[in-house]
């Protein structure tokens, strides 16, 4: 399967990702989207909560097997082993992250971010030291898995932000109990009274500590190893700047997706990797 081929089943020309992976050699494209498609396949696993759930994570485990013995079937990860580098990635531990069901709720911002960090660092650090090579850098710490870890937590933090209402209505609240106590409001009463000036300001809290850490991880500096990083950085600046678009709305975010325009998207991928050159 070329690399077309697998992005034109796994992306649409709107998406995030698209436009993160639009610029990268076919070398590096093809694997990457496997990654991601990987991510995607079993995190989709968390909304389906019937027996066949277990059959599928046992597939998976079986094809994980077979990605490092040299004899992949699937087509995601016939991409992912494209990449000589596969085994680094250390696929078959994002199963045991990912085969844990999401909480129905969490008790406050460090349990909150544990969890999100969990759940897309081994996707984050495969991803970085697959593109690393692409920016010549004389820096030695080029994979931090510190900045892997904020990284994650940012993108699943920014996803669970803009899925709100569709992980409510499965029963997962992305909200730290105390944030909602301080309210007060509890999923229900989110989802039967919709935009409310408890929820937005619940939101505002929400806004404010995603904003921060995004913020920390876009802004160029030697001391951020993120700026050596094309694919994760332009993810995280194009989420930066969906997330002022979603405070702008007044957080009008429980009935339908707020995202910026594919042009928008284009410039900032564009400068985004114009930057991580430049900084390389």
């Amino acid at each position: 399967m070329s690399a077309e081929q697998l992005e034109a089943k796994l992306l649409n020309s709107g998406s995030t990702l698209y436009y993160a992976l639009q610029r990268l050699p076919d070398s590096h494209r093809l694997p990457c989207l496997g990654l991601f498609a990987l991510h995607r396949e079993l995190h989709d696993l968390v909304f389906n909560r019937s027996e066949t759930v277990r059959v599928k994570f046992a597939w998976w485990h079986e094809e994980c097997a077979r990605l490092i013995d040299g004899q992949p079937r699937h087509p995601i990860t016939q991409a992912i082993a494209k990449w000589r580098g596969h085994a680094d990635a250390n696929v078959p531990g994002w199963l045991a992250n990912l085969e844990v069901p999401l909480t129905s709720g969490f008790r406050d911002e460090t349990e909150l971010f544990g969890l999100c960090s969990s759940l897309t660092q081994p996707l984050f650090a495969a991803c970085s030291r697959l593109t690393q090579d692409m920016i010549p850098s004389d820096s030695d710490e080029r994979h931090d898995q510190a900045v892997d870890a904020a990284s994650a937590a940012a993108y699943t933090l920014f996803g669970f932000m803009q899925e709100l209402g569709q992980y409510l209505r499965h029963g997962i609240v992305p909200i730290p109990r105390s944030d909602l106590v301080s309210a007060p409001l509890t999923a229900g009463d989110i989802l039967s009274q919709g935009l409310t000036p408890s929820f937005q300001s619940i939101m505002q809290v929400q806004y404010n500590r995603l904003s921060k850490l995004l913020s920390e991880l876009c802004e160029p500096s030697p001391a951020n190893p993120v700026r050596t990083q094309p694919v994760v950085s332009t993810i995280l600046a194009i989420q930066r700047a969906t997330l002022k678009e979603m405070q702008r709305a007044n957080f009008d975010i429980i009935d339908r997706q707020i995202d910026i325009t594919p042009l928008r998207k284009t410039w900032i991928a564009w400068k985004t990797y114009r930057k991580v050159k430049q900084h390389g």
